[in-house]
């Protein structure tokens, strides 16, 4: 609670000094995972692809600007799709692919430095599922008990030419995607992280 209000407070006390301005943002994201997970049950032999679909942000931000420090409170409305390869046991026949995708709203507090028409940005961020399309449990059966709320760090660098900025970004999973996969009645470890270029 302390360092929440020694927040309010350095932001109000900037604020009488430092420039201040906000924005929209939107773009797009393409996700990666640590691992790729493989999973064997009666029916089907399901494997997480190392590589998902494409997502959308939109949302805006607030920026504080002190000489060369940037302090930029952001909140946008995320997609992310994670795609499964799906084969039955001794099957030789052509694989069969679902996505699950979900709706996300997020929470990043970037810090860094801004030089010219560079910035330097890096920070935690929150993420909180709002609603997730399981096309995996609906083909299978199978369950992947997604996690509602993720942590992540993100770091990465911008370009700003009058009023338009150019970011690129890394997110760095903290936080595991799932609790586990439900197989034939059975809970199963699924260790996969949720990383990103933004």
């Amino acid at each position: 609670m302390r360092s929440i209000i020694f927040f309010l407070l350095f932001i109000t006390a900037g604020n009488l000094v430092a420039k201040t301005g906000f924005g929209i943002l939107a773009g797009m994201s393409n996700s990666t995972f640590i691992s790729k997970n493989v999973t064997t049950g009666q029916d089907y032999i399901v494997i997480k692809m190392p590589n998902s679909d494409y997502g959308i942000h939109l949302g805006g931000f607030f920026q504080f600007k002190k000489s060369l420090l940037l302090i930029q409170p952001e909140l946008y409305f995320s997609t992310i799709s994670n795609t499964y390869k799906i084969t039955e046991p001794l099957s030789t026949g052509n694989a069969i692919y679902k996505n699950d995708r979900s709706f996300n709203c997020e929470l990043p507090l970037l810090i860094g430095i801004k030089t010219g028409i560079l910035t330097i940005k890096a920070g935690p961020s929150g993420r909180y599922i709002i609603y997730s399309d399981d096309q995996l449990k609906k083909f299978t059966g199978y369950d992947v008990t997604l996690k509602k709320a993720m942590w992540s760090l993100n770091s990465g660098i911008g370009f700003q030419i009058m009023k338009f900025q150019l970011n690129l970004a890394y997110e760095f999973g903290l936080s595991k995607i799932a609790d586990g996969i439900t197989v034939d009645g059975k809970k199963r470890s699924f260790d996969s992280r949720a990383n990103q270029f933004i």
